[in-house]
């Protein structure tokens, strides 16, 4: 069985803390479970992934029970990671943000699919965020002003609403 690491265990802790003061609404949950999920998280930030049942099992509590957690929380499983889920205004900032990239570099960078990445690169041309121009053989994505503009108010919300 694995063994807890304290570096990331701290971490943990330091993520229950944050996430009670964040959302009241979690210190209704048993702190066995939150530590559980916290623990997973930084598991994965610290590149040091372990799966959520043995994590389960190291904190005697149920799998189900960190999954629904991780879940409530915005976080969509994969069987060793854990992505906060994104909206369509997420990945335009992303897409934005990811200033002078290929297609190619576009869908490794915001790990998306070509044909998904296709169609938010197409509605970013069309409202004039980006622009497409040709670098050799290679059709290069770069942010206009108005993008930038939208990058910027896209900060700011972010900031009022984790405030």
């Amino acid at each position: 069985m694995a063994q807890i690491d304290d570096q990331i265990l701290e971490k943990a802790k330091n993520l229950v803390e944050s996430l009670k003061r964040e959302k009241p609404e979690l210190a209704t949950r048993t702190d066995k479970i939150l530590l559980a999920s916290a623990y997973y998280i930084a598991s994965i930030k610290e590149g040091k992934p372990i799966s959520c049942l043995r994590i389960a099992k190291i904190f005697g509590v149920s799998d189900n029970q960190v999954r629904s957690l991780l879940k409530s929380l915005g976080y969509s499983l994969k069987l060793y990671g854990a992505k906060r889920e994104r909206n369509a205004y997420d990945i335009y900032a992303e897409i934005i943000a990811k200033d002078g990239r290929s297609i190619t570099k576009l869908i490794y960078d915001t790990n998306l699919a070509h044909s998904i990445l296709k169609r938010y690169v197409k509605k970013l041309l069309e409202k004039g965020l980006i622009v497409k121009r040709r670098e050799g053989n290679i059709d290069v994505y770069n942010s206009t002003e108005k993008g930038l503009l939208y990058l910027e108010y896209y900060k700011r919300m972010k900031e009022l609403l984790t405030e």
